[in-house]
């Protein structure tokens, strides 16, 4: 047993260099997992790789909750689409928004007036702030990530 963990060390300080050290990402880390890939700056935001897994993030992931066990039809859990009608399933339906938001859910270029980012900044006139069952809420730079994806004119696969 000491020679198999003394050959893994060798191997792995031979793949990471002799007293190089590289710091794993911390459980926890509201923005480590959930954040997108370290190019999404230089390129426009994906519905489908950077929105749909904030939206999908389940209610005890460590980086936050998404909207999918309230709002997705499909989802066991779906309490909110039963009482708002806002479901989350595709982007088809988030566009078409629900009771009290329909059609103004997503407003291509326009994410100040976009019922989804008052929700996720608490500043829509009825009900809670999103997520319902928060803090903890999304970070502002992930915020900021929704309104940036519909400035560029929130384009996206219904599927994704």
């Amino acid at each position: 047993m000491k020679r198999c963990l003394l050959g893994l060390f060798i191997a792995a300080t031979a793949v990471v260099g002799c007293g190089d050290w590289v710091e794993p990402p911390l459980l926890g880390d509201r923005d480590a997992a959930p954040n997108p890939a370290p190019d999404a700056a230089n390129r426009p935001v994906s519905f489908g790789m950077d929105i749909r897994r904030l939206i999908n993030r389940t209610n005890w992931d460590p980086s936050g909750h998404g909207c999918r066990a309230c709002h997705d039809s499909t989802f066991w859990g779906d309490k909110g689409t039963d009482s708002t009608n806002f479901d989350v399933s595709s982007l088809g339906a988030i566009r078409r928004g629900g009771v009290h938001s329909e059609g103004t859910t997503i407003i291509p270029g326009d994410p100040q007036n976009s019922v989804f980012v008052q929700k996720l900044r608490g500043q829509f006139y009825l009900g809670a702030r999103m997520p319902k069952d928060g803090p903890p809420f999304w970070s502002e730079a992930q915020i900021q990530l929704v309104e940036r994806w519909i400035l560029e004119g929130a384009q996206g696969a219904d599927n994704l």
